[in-house]
């Protein structure tokens, strides 16, 4: 019905109408007015009010609504009680309160939840849930958890103390077998709670359902402080899961440089193989973790070892597309055998890519094999981590030859602007100009001799034989290129 309709119904005066309104807003605001539907009964709604004014903490209407005869133990939808809000809540003085008013202390909600569950890190409200009766080894209907698993999970170290002193046990399992230390060690930090349980008779090597330690957890977690707890503590650093995986095993999977090293210098081994007879260095390796790679490298890992479909780690990266990765293990030693190219060349789309490999492979460095094939993103790269920018190989080339000698002209380019030495020369006396003029490769010969000519480096450098670059072009009858010295040097070649 219309506003309007109403009001000349009963003849109300349009101010009454706006003084009416106030007068119900102030009273709501005051709590002093509590409107109800036709469907509701007044003892549903001061059960609502109750459990709100216990998320609230709000001691005084917590006592108006019990003094006007609200049931202290009424439900929500969820089976809670007022009790489990404030306890949830850390109010003590609404606990206290609702507990002198008769509150079940081992009430349970719909999860059969007890308050002394929800508690999280208020000692005080524990303490008093406890004298009050509330059972410390109820345990919950959603993971048959004790208030000492949740107490542990949260972190919560005085509550556990407490729940301990009051006769918890250390050593109860949820569904999962996990006592509360597996719990700790997966999620509390700082590690305070794995020290208290520790301490209090916790076995570090416990196994759940699935025979994983507390340090299995903690290392799946990458909780550096409570593995070395763990450790200091007689907890097994070989320990095997239902998987037969160790710690290591799951360090190398989370890509944690830090734990991994730990483990390794607490005697952890490299080597040790899990059901699918994957080594660290193979599950390291698929993920792109270059740090741990390279320390398991460092401390012994074989690259070479295969798993049960024998794919060594080199396989798993080029599988999942981790260039990087396999370009890290080639330069460790690692074998670019038939089943690598044909994974590579799949993988990395043409053939520059497995080049590139193969001369990493055969001895030169990152740098030097980018400038050789051309990969100028490689080379950037390359110069960009700091590799040395005139470094030979063992013939003497540098990465400017190198690129100069498969025409790489972008190449040639960033290594010039970046610092490159031109008259730097290789065993047999050649220059990046004389490898440029013996490959044919003009628009290099013309890069490099312009910019030889602003540095003022003579064009006419003999190589061992006495052959300077414009002989050699003549000699192998590559006209572009002698064009190109032509044309650059007139001034010295028409002498």
């Amino acid at each position: 019905m219309k506003t309007r309709t109403i009001m000349q119904r009963f003849k109300i005066q349009p101010y009454l109408c706006l003084g009416l309104v106030l007068a119900l807003s102030s009273c709501i605001k005051n709590q002093e007015f509590t409107l109800l539907n036709a469907h509701e009964q007044p003892g549903e709604v001061g059960a609502v009010n109750l459990h709100e004014a216990a998320v609230q903490g709000d001691l005084a209407a917590v006592r108006s609504l019990l003094e006007r005869g609200v049931a202290v133990d009424a439900r929500g939808r969820d089976g809670s009680t007022p009790l489990h809000l404030a306890a949830e809540r850390g109010y003590r003085a609404v606990a206290e309160l609702l507990t002198e008013k008769g509150a079940d202390v081992v009430a349970r909600n719909e999860w059969n939840e007890t308050p002394l569950h929800l508690v999280a890190d208020c000692r005080d409200v524990a303490d008093l849930l406890i004298a009050k009766g509330a059972d410390v080894e109820a345990r919950d209907s959603m993971k048959h958890e004790t208030p000492l698993h949740w107490a542990a999970r949260g972190g919560h170290c005085d509550v556990a103390a407490l729940l301990i002193e009051k006769g918890a046990s250390v050593e109860a399992r949820n569904r999962r077998n996990e006592t509360p230390l597996h719990l700790a060690a997966m999620y509390a930090q700082p590690p305070a709670v794995v020290d208290l349980l520790i301490e209090k008779g916790a076995s570090v090597d416990a196994r759940n359902q699935r025979k994983q330690t507390p340090m299995h957890l903690a290392v799946g977690r990458g909780c550096l402080d409570i593995v070395d707890l763990l450790i200091k503590n007689g907890a097994a650093v070989k320990a095997r899961d239902q998987e037969d995986q160790t710690p290591l095993h799951l360090a190398a999977i989370r890509g944690r440089r830090d734990v991994t090293a730990l483990l390794i210098e607490k005697g952890a081994s490299v080597e040790a193989r899990n059901e699918r007879n994957e080594t660290p260095l193979h599950l390291a390796a698929e993920r792109c973790y270059r740090a741990v790679v390279d320390l398991l490298i460092a401390s012994g890992a074989a690259v070479e070892a295969r798993d049960s479909q024998a794919q060594t780690s080199l396989h798993r990266a080029a599988e999942n597309g981790q260039r990087d990765i396999v370009v890290l293990l080639l330069a460790k030693g690692a074998s670019l055998d038939a089943k690598a190219r044909d994974i590579i060349a799949r993988k990395f789309n043409g053939t520059k890519t497995l080049l590139f490999l193969e001369k990493v492979q055969a001895g030169m460095t990152l740098l030097q094999a980018a400038a050789a094939v051309g990969e100028t993103k490689e080379v950037l790269r390359q110069l960009q981590l700091g590799a040395a920018i005139n470094a030979p190989t063992a013939d003497g080339t540098t990465p400017l030859q190198a690129a100069a000698a498969g025409g790489h002209t972008a190449a040639v380019w960033i290594l010039m602007r970046q610092g490159a030495s031109l008259a730097a020369q290789d065993k047999t006396g050649n220059i990046a100009l004389h490898t440029a003029a013996q490959q044919g490769h003009a628009k290099s010969a013309r890069v490099l001799a312009r910019n030889m000519l602003r540095q003022e480096i003579p064009l006419n450098i003999p190589n061992n034989q006495g052959d300077t670059p414009l002989h050699i072009a003549v000699q192998q009858g590559h006209q572009a290129v002698v064009q190109e010295l032509w044309e650059a040097i007139p001034a010295i070649y028409n002498k």
